[in-house]
This record gives C-alpha cells, sequence and structure tokens, in this order.
C-alpha cells in the first residue's frame, strides 16, 4: 500500500513538472510557427513586387491569345472616371486590360490591405494613367458578385520600387493600396494610393452595412 501511494505521488509530481513546462513550450511552438509563415509571407510578397516592377519596366505589352484569368471585380474611381475589371494575378498578360490584385496580399472585402496594381496607359483615361489626379476624401468603388465596397482615399505618395512596406497589412483595418509606375514613361518610383473601406452593400439582399473604422 505504501508503495502504491508512493508512486502515485511520484506520478502527480511528474505530471505537475510536465503541465508546468508544457504550455510555455506550446506557446513557444506556436509563435515559432507564426513568424516562419509571416517570413514566408513577406518573401511571397518582395518576389510578387519584383516581378511587378519587371512588368511596370517593361510597359504595355501586345495581348497574348491565352485565356487569361476571368475578372473577379469591377473597379470604378468616379473623380477620374476611371474604369476597369480587376483580375487576380498581375502577370504583363493581366496588367494589359485590367487592374491585378497582387496575390500575397488580402482577397477584395477581407479584413487586412488588398493591393492592386494597374498600368498608366498612354490611352487618355485607361487603367490607371489619372490616378495622379485623385485626392483625399475621393471615392473608389469595387464591384463583386456579392458587394459592392465603397472606400475613402485618405493618402497618396510615391514610394520606390523595392518598398515593400505600402503592402503590409493590418489586421484591425479594411483597406486597399492603388499602385501604379511613376512617372508614366521610363518610371522610377511607384504611385501609391491608399483608401480605407467605409461602407460594404451586399447585392443580394440590398442591405448597406457601414465598416468599422479603427
Amino acid at each position: 500500500m505504501k508503495t502504491f501511494i508512493l508512486w502515485l505521488s511520484v506520478l502527480f509530481m511528474v505530471s505537475g513538472v510536465v503541465c508546468l513546462f508544457y504550455q510555455p513550450w506550446l506557446g513557444w511552438q506556436l509563435e515559432k510557427e507564426q513568424s516562419y509563415l509571416l517570413n514566408e509571407l513577406n518573401s511571397n510578397r518582395v518576389q510578387e513586387n519584383q516581378q511587378l516592377t519587371e512588368v511596370f519596366n517593361r510597359g504595355e505589352t501586345k495581348p497574348h491569345s491565352h485565356r487569361l484569368n476571368g475578372p473577379i471585380a469591377e473597379l470604378q474611381i468616379p473623380s477620374i472616371d476611371a474604369l476597369m475589371p480587376v483580375v487576380n494575378g498581375t502577370s504583363a498578360e493581366e496588367l494589359q486590360h485590367a487592374a491585378g490584385r497582387m496575390e500575397s496580399t488580402a482577397m477584395l472585402g477581407s479584413q487586412g490591405n488588398t493591393a492592386l496594381a494597374a498600368h498608366r496607359s498612354f490611352t487618355d483615361g485607361a487603367l490607371f494613367s489619372r490616378l495622379d489626379e485623385v485626392k483625399l476624401g475621393d471615392s473608389v468603388i469595387i464591384t463583386t458578385q456579392q458587394d459592392v465596397l465603397t472606400y475613402v482615399v485618405y493618402a497618396a505618395y510615391t514610394v520606390q520600387p523595392d518598398d515593400v512596406y505600402v503592402l503590409q497589412s493590418s489586421e484591425m483595418h479594411h483597406e486597399i493600396t492603388l499602385i501604379t509606375c511613376e512617372p508614366m514613361k521610363n518610371p522610377t518610383h511607384r504611385l501609391i494610393v491608399k483608401a480605407a473601406l467605409e461602407r460594404r452593400e451586399v447585392i443580394d439582399s440590398h442591405v448597406a452595412a457601414s465598416a468599422d473604422k479603427q
């Protein structure tokens, strides 16, 4: 009986030690995994940003005959009479006729930062050719199959092509980042326009809901 009690006491002690160190170990493992995923995401953004630089430097190309990604949304900027489809991806072919969502950034309407890139076409009013005319407070309207998303411009500035911080996402915000080359000919920089989600209208039910402003 005494031996049984002794072994039971040892078992409780061992269990206590395991419990004491298990939670910190679990937290360390979780932090390690999150760090790995964040580093991988940042690496993907850097790589996609480099590919976008090559596309912008190449300028407008002749359309290819192969089938491109279908449109996922329509983008409208009323103040500059801009209206264009949005596709997933930023290859030279996809940016020929549309704005492209950088696939390392948030989905349209999702929490975080959605980056949309397009050429500044020499055709007046096409794509982002007049993006430099956008002013603070202007609306950017994106229509998907489910929602009409209205964003309001809160910042516009130029950056170096390798300044990927503009793609960083905040879990507290819903925003879009519009990206194009600057200047239009022989670009050396990027023109960045930031806009925050102000209103979401669900198309199916026609119910409008104001997004939380953080």
